[in-house]
């Protein structure tokens, strides 16, 4: 790593641990997540139903952090948008996303 990106680096680290610090982790947005909610955690039962399997990583963090966890592997599919949103549509079933929520997520994707 050069000098340049190193202080990048710094300055990125520094940037997001303010962003995150404002954020906060009252229990409206951290707590216990699964940390890997990809598809092959995804069973689907008899009944159609999905049921979510293998909770080895799961721990706290911030809710939206299983948003993160659910695009490993398929961060450059051409349609990330479309399973973004559908994702959202999904969680907010259970919980509405405020205007700060959406802020924290995704920045590079939404611009």
């Amino acid at each position: 790593m050069t000098p340049a990106r190193e202080a990048l680096f710094r300055e990125a680290c520094a940037a997001l641990r303010e962003k995150l610090a404002a954020y906060g982790t009252g229990p409206e947005r951290f707590g216990l997540v699964h940390a890997d909610l990809r598809a092959a955690n995804l069973l689907l039962t008899p009944a159609q139903e999905i049921c979510v399997v293998d909770f080895d990583d799961s721990g706290q963090s911030w809710f939206l952090y299983d948003l993160a966890s659910a695009l490993g592997f398929i961060e450059t599919a051409p349609d990330l948008p479309q399973l973004i949103a559908r994702w959202i549509e999904g969680y907010e079933r259970i919980v509405p996303l405020t205007a700060e929520d959406r802020a924290m997520m995704c920045v590079g994707i939404w611009r």
